[in-house]
């Protein structure tokens, strides 16, 4: 008997092929089965015959005044029915993409829209769409942008460096972000109602490295009121190391007052201040050559609600 090289068997077979087979599995004639597909009978005898041109050998036999499926035939529908729940599934699955319920989102952060509007979105997309798995990488706009532009991240809710061609980006404006002292609770400031930023300069502070957004504000906002830095300063990007610092010692750290809820439960408090920096507005920025996948609109979907002008982007 002939046999049909497997290479010529995949590449020859359609999915009429296979779904006729499948059906054939279930029902016993080609009649029947090409009811089912909505085939006239002559169009299943011919599909019928081509799967028999491409395997090599009948699939078929005369069965009183019908057709049914030889041994063998049997033996290959069986296979097909299994392809057709396989495809099926994958259709299932596709359509699923499309709505946004399964994929991969990478996402970048920094801390304030981190805590008080990425996480409440990713909660809400944890009961809604299970299936899309989602990595989170929190910190600066310098780390988090470089990855954006190298294909890392999908998006990042930060802000772009100035030393990154806006060409590059797509950036929707979001909201600024006002900043917050925050000291342990029990601090000797902590309580004390309407504090001036001057009271905080006797103790030691807890600041982004140099050059940090956050560092750049707050410089300013001294500067402007003829003031300097405190003398002893611990500069470090880590956001544990600065909520370690704060919480077993007298220091005084400037963080996003997003994060002030979070920080409550730890026992962090914000002090009262009569007037507080703020950081320029932070953004949604992706990148221009770049489509937001499924997944990611289903995000961006939840975050809209919040930020109205991200609608235009979904």
């Amino acid at each position: 008997m002939y046999m049909a090289p497997p290479i010529r068997v995949a590449r020859q077979f359609r999915l009429p092929h296979v779904r006729l087979l499948s059906e054939l599995a279930g029902n016993a004639k080609l009649a029947s089965a090409a009811k089912a597909l909505n085939l006239s009978q002559p169009a299943a005898s011919r599909l019928l015959r081509e799967i028999e041109e491409i395997v090599g050998f009948p699939v078929h036999q005369k069965e009183g005044r019908g057709i049914v499926l030889s041994p063998e035939g049997r033996q290959v529908a069986s296979r097909a029915a299994e392809l057709i729940v396989r495809f099926d599934d994958f259709a299932q699955e596709i359509g699923a993409i499309h709505q946004g319920q399964i994929g991969r989102v990478a996402v970048g952060a920094v801390t304030a829209p981190a805590v008080e509007h990425l996480l409440p979105a990713l909660r809400r997309l944890r009961r809604t769409a299970p299936g899309i798995l989602v990595d989170v990488d929190v910190g600066s706009s310098d780390n988090l942008v470089p990855k954006l532009l190298a294909g890392q991240l999908d998006f990042a809710l930060a802000r772009r460096p100035q030393s990154v061609s806006r060409e590059l980006l797509d950036e929707v404006p979001l909201t600024e972000e006002p900043i917050d002292f925050f000291v342990r609770e029990g601090h000797p400031l902590a309580g004390v109602p309407a504090l001036s930023i001057e009271e905080t300069l006797r103790f030691d502070w807890v600041l982004p490295s140099a050059g940090n957004l956050m560092r750049n504000a707050v410089e300013a906002f001294l500067a402007r009121r003829g003031l300097a830095l405190p003398p002893i300063i611990t500069s470090t990007s880590s956001f544990l190391m600065t909520l370690g610092l704060i919480s077993h010692t007298d220091a005084v750290a400037p963080l996003a007052s997003g994060v002030r809820e979070a920080f409550e439960k730890q026992g962090i408090r914000s002090l009262p201040l009569r007037e507080s920096p703020q950081v320029e507005a932070y953004a949604y920025l992706t990148r221009r050559d770049r489509a937001p996948s499924f997944a990611t609109a289903a995000i961006v979907e939840i975050l809209a609600e919040t930020f109205p002008q991200l609608a235009v982007r979904l």
